[in-house]
């Protein structure tokens, strides 16, 4: 009966972990996307960039979207520019 309830709980963790993966998959539509954020005389700044293109920036309630594109050449460059800010990617 003991290892019953440990297969039992081993299961359910493994179904945790895997339904919370998916999910992060689904709210991108499987599309890579980093962020990061600093402050710059006491505004802060949220930046969001994704693989396909899209980037976010949010400011004081305010929000801005544009094209990494028109700045970048590739995702591996913008990717790359996030990270040394000490930003993450999902």
């Amino acid at each position: 009966m003991r290892f019953l309830k440990i297969s039992a709980i081993f299961l359910g963790a493994a179904a945790v972990l895997i339904g919370s993966d998916s999910c992060k998959k689904d709210d991108n539509n499987g599309i890579e996307c980093c962020s990061f954020s600093y402050t710059d005389n006491g505004t802060t700044y949220k930046i969001r960039a994704c693989e396909d293109g899209k980037v976010t920036i949010t400011y004081d309630g305010e929000t801005e979207t544009y094209d990494w594109h028109d700045d970048y050449s590739n995702w591996s460059e913008v990717k790359s520019y996030i990270l040394d800010e000490g930003g993450h990617c999902n």
